[in-house]
């Protein structure tokens, strides 16, 4: 079976097949939501890809590669230091905080292999224009014009927007506080079930978060079905988040808390493994044969994973997405372009 580096190593080349033919990497569709998206997002995961490839073989084709997607993101920020990612109509176009987060990404992972102030700029910047209230811990979103555009209520991209945002904590004051008191707090805005599943949404209210959810089980079974399948296949990418959270602040006691246990024991229930491989909004969407197994390598000292689970999440990921041919994560997904940029998220498995 495929191992972690070698699937970096067969998207990254075909990688720069697809690079040298066109302009950018393409753009793609976020899996079952069918929002159409800019260049934007795939470019910042190519970009990690390429430099990880990089940082592996020394292949400067590779950091080439890189430095062709993160130019392109650098055009593509606007003069209010926010990224436009997303085309559909009636939703917002900045895709919350995860679209912003996610562009960003790329512009400190380069500052390990170069020093590239401008990349450092437009990401701090971009930090900095969104919002952070410290009276409720939470990340406000950012219209394209850069003005503030309500909070984003959905927990992952709060988590997400905080890690990413926490690579650059080295060099911002501001930026490490509020990561830290993000992290500090997070115990007042995450909902988990009594299984240890995340829920998607933040803490609100207590009519919002604990009745409504309570009568909704029983009067709306459908929707109530709906939500847990979809919490079940987003589990993973929030772990992955808190792996990256954890690099930023390995010390904090919140990853030996019971509230972080409960979370990472969530893998071992049967909720979850009878359900991964049956929610949409798993292996053809999210890859969790990725971020399980990324979860289970940045937390094997705090957590005692069940590795034969983890390798079979693997293996399954590799062979429901993995095209033989061409080495790229581009089958059995909803939207191939995007499916096969996400391979990045391979980083945190070696």
């Amino acid at each position: 079976m495929i191992s972690p580096k070698e699937l970096i190593f067969l998207s990254a080349q075909k990688g720069l097949e697809i690079l040298n033919e066109n302009e950018q990497m393409p753009s793609g569709h976020n899996g079952p939501y069918f929002d159409e998206e800019t260049p934007v997002r795939n470019n910042a995961h190519w970009a990690m890809l390429f430099l990880k490839a990089f940082s592996m073989s020394g292949n400067k084709d590779y950091f080439i590669a890189a430095r062709k997607c993160i130019s392109f993101l650098k055009n593509s920020v606007n003069e209010n230091y926010i990224f436009e990612c997303r085309m559909k109509e009636g939703k917002d176009k900045v895709n919350g905080l995860i679209g912003q987060a996610w562009a960003i990404e790329p512009l400190g992972y380069i500052q390990k292999y170069e020093s590239d102030a401008e990349a450092l700029q437009i990401a701090t910047k971009l930090i900095k224009q969104h919002k952070y209230d410290k009276n409720i811990s939470l990340w406000f979103k950012s219209n394209l014009k850069g003005q503030e555009d309500g909070l984003d209520f959905t927990f992952n991209h709060q988590l997400w927007f905080t890690a990413i945002a926490s690579k650059f904590s080295k060099f911002d004051d501001e930026i490490d506080l509020n990561c830290l008191d993000f992290l500090n707090n997070l115990y007042k805005n995450i909902q988990i079930d009594n299984s240890g599943r995340i829920l998607q949404s933040i803490k609100i209210n207590f009519l919002e978060s604990q009745i409504k959810p309570f009568l909704k089980r029983f009067l709306k079974r459908d929707r109530h079905f709906y939500n847990q399948m979809k919490e079940i296949g987003y589990h993973g990418f929030n772990t992955y988040a808190f792996a990256l959270l954890f690099q930023s602040y390995p010390n904090h006691d919140f990853w030996i808390s019971d509230l972080f246990k409960k979370i990472l024991n969530y893998f071992s229930s049967t909720e979850f493994s009878k359900n991964i491989k049956k929610t949409k909004y798993g292996f053809s969407y999210n890859p969790p044969g990725i971020e399980v197994l990324a979860t289970s390598k940045i937390f094997e000292e705090v957590f005692e994973f069940d590795l034969d689970f983890v390798d079979d999440l693997w293996n399954h990921q590799i062979e429901v997405s993995l095209n033989r041919e061409s080495g790229l994560l581009s089958e059995g997904s909803f939207d191939k372009n995007t499916n096969m940029a996400r391979a990045y998220e391979a980083i945190l498995c070696l």
